[in-house]
């Protein structure tokens, strides 16, 4: 379940009330300054969408706006600019009266303002983090784009966000296509408590090829690698261990697959020390864990993970804290302490943070059909109430009697939608 940006930017027109949203398909003959929508155009009276924007939704101009210079009733023909770059014959479009970047700005605006009141915010469970491994983004399910995971470094290849199942953990992972991937220094640091002590790197890792897959740690340089999955289409367990010094310059743990078919997920590391603090991801749940289970049995332990127990962790002795990385303005520096002190136990963790926001026309946002209402109703209040302080004195009066109708539904919807009722469950990323 869930809404797209074309579905959220449609209801908010609808929203708006005015007569000139219409959507349709160009027909006849075309240039790249004029077009003719028969069908959904011949409604408006002669030129009644001057002024109205153009979204192409498929063509060559897919996602490309243009804006409506004068139109004709009898035949339905829209002259634009700027001039798109082919004629749009049997090309889907959507005729909006406001900029269709307006339309997502507004959307994104009342997904953030939903979240800062505690109205509509999405429920994220994540069982990246082991006691005793401060490792960031362990499930490969933050990306920062299509082939980074957040927190890590591509050395060579191509990783996606996939997905796999492992035992009893997450199903998200990263597909390393003849890749190479390592932490990035800013999150490696958290191991460089690791020094003067014995240490192993384990990790879930599914591949159906001998020889091609298998973890390391580098260390001041030098790499260790764990023996190869043995290529039987099946997860299995890897580990590699090393024997860090008391002169410890850098400790990256690193994922390797030399062919195409590699899926790694759920690592975490071993040593004798309790770790103080460990990295969390500020940009998808800002406010951190609203709760964390502790499942009793030790991930060494090869019995079926099915068998575990999960009790709560007292949250009052958890302290989240975070802080603007001073070497980067955008940059954010989270962590967790007061976890247990007990090596090798998988956290389950619960947060709280605010929806996905879009950028792209098929981009997903994890709302239910009364919430996209919410979000549709608010975003239109928005742009009305803009558009108001530019209208001519006739249409401001029917802009304020629209918006006093908006405000009372989404007064009402705003009751009914408490913090008790999540946006729908979805991954961490889409």
């Amino acid at each position: 379940m869930g809404q797209t940006q074309t579905n959220l930017r449609q209801r908010t027109a609808r929203e708006v009330g005015l007569t000139i949203f219409r959507t349709g398909t160009f027909d006849g003959s075309a240039g790249t300054t004029t077009a003719q929508g028969a069908a959904a155009l011949k409604v408006l009276s002669d030129n009644e969408a001057i002024g109205a924007w153009i979204y192409a939704t498929n063509g060559a101009d897919a996602g490309s706006e243009f804006q409506v210079t004068d139109s004709v009733q009898i035949t339905g023909v829209l002259t634009f600019r700027p001039p798109a770059s082919a004629a749009m014959d049997g090309d889907t479009f959507e005729l909006l009266p406001f900029a269709p970047r307006i339309f997502h700005d507004a959307v994104n605006s009342a997904i953030v303002d939903l979240a800062a009141r505690d109205i509509l915010e999405r429920k994220l469970i994540t069982r990246a983090i082991v006691t005793g491994s401060p490792a960031y983004n362990a499930d490969f399910a933050y990306w920062t784009s299509a082939n980074v995971p957040a927190g890590y470094t591509v050395n060579s290849g191509t990783p996606t966000i996939s997905r796999a199942q492992f035992p009893g953990h997450s199903d998200q992972c990263a597909l390393l296509n003849a890749a190479v991937i390592e932490v990035d220094t800013n999150h490696a640091r958290y191991f460089n408590d690791f020094y003067d002590e014995t240490v192993t790197l384990y990790c879930w890792v599914w591949s159906n090829t001998a020889s091609e897959s298998r973890i390391g740690i580098k260390l001041d340089g030098a790499t260790t690698w764990s023996s190869y999955h043995s290529g039987d289409s099946a997860p299995e367990l890897l580990s590699v261990e090393v024997a860090v010094g008391t002169a410890l310059n850098s400790f990256i743990p690193t994922f390797s697959n030399s062919g195409d078919v590699g899926y790694f997920s759920d690592w975490w590391v071993e040593g004798n020390i309790s770790v103080e603090e460990y990295p969390w991801v500020y940009e998808l749940a800002p406010k951190g864990p609203d709760e964390i289970k502790i499942l009793t049995q030790s991930e060494g332990d090869t019995t079926n993970p099915r068998t575990r127990t999960a009790r709560r962790k007292d949250m009052s002795d958890v302290d989240f804290q975070y802080s603007t990385d001073q070497s980067s303005s955008t940059t954010v520096n989270a962590f967790l302490t007061g976890l247990p002190d007990t090596v090798g136990q998988r956290l389950i963790i619960e947060a709280r943070a605010p929806l996905s926001q879009t950028s792209a026309d098929t981009d997903v946002v994890e709302v239910t059909e009364r919430q996209a209402r919410l979000i549709a109703k608010l975003a239109a209040f928005e742009i009305l109430s803009d558009y108001r302080n530019r209208a001519n004195p006739n249409m401001a009066r029917k802009i304020t009697d629209k918006l006093k109708q908006l405000e009372d539904q989404i007064e009402k919807l705003e009751d009914k939608i408490t913090t008790n009722e999540y946006a729908t469950d979805l991954p961490w990323v889409w």
